[in-house]
């Protein structure tokens, strides 16, 4: 189906887990969303013999999961990147840092009108890359 819009960002820490059940925190708004890509992996296999292929064969790998949003508050990034805020309202970053399990749901207008509603709900984040530029003539913005 075809989607022109995101919008409603949420996130859920995975406090618990086995191998039966799954136990989220308090859903948060993640911020002003932008994009959300899953990019999933796909490993292929092919036996060869006589010159040609005689079985192929594929299974499902990782999903890369980016999030892009306008802006990200601090608490939102110490929460979903294991960072703490310190007592001046900076954002430590260590080594130490381990990110959470996430759970990471929002809606997308669907070109037929009304919404899709989606979660994943499993996803460990990474620090992305940063980059920030001199101001312009032309405004050009940079987000998280």
């Amino acid at each position: 189906m075809a989607i022109k819009g995101l919008d409603m960002l949420h996130y859920a820490i995975i406090t618990e887990e086995n191998s039966t059940t799954t136990t989220y925190g308090t859903i948060k708004p993640f911020g002003p969303a932008m994009a959300l890509n899953l990019q999933p992996t796909i490993n292929r296999g092919n036996l060869r013999a006589d010159d040609k292929v005689l079985f192929s064969d594929s299974s499902k790998g990782p999903i890369s999961v980016s999030v892009n949003t306008a802006y990200l508050e601090k608490t939102v990034e110490a929460d979903v990147l294991g960072k703490t805020v310190d007592d001046n309202g900076g954002i430590t970053d260590t080594a130490s840092d381990n990110a959470p399990y996430i759970a990471i749901g929002g809606r997308a207008k669907s070109a037929r009108g009304g919404y899709e509603y989606f979660w994943v709900y499993r996803v460990k984040l990474a620090p992305a890359e940063e980059n920030k530029q001199t101001e312009q003539d032309t405004p050009s913005y940079q987000t998280p």
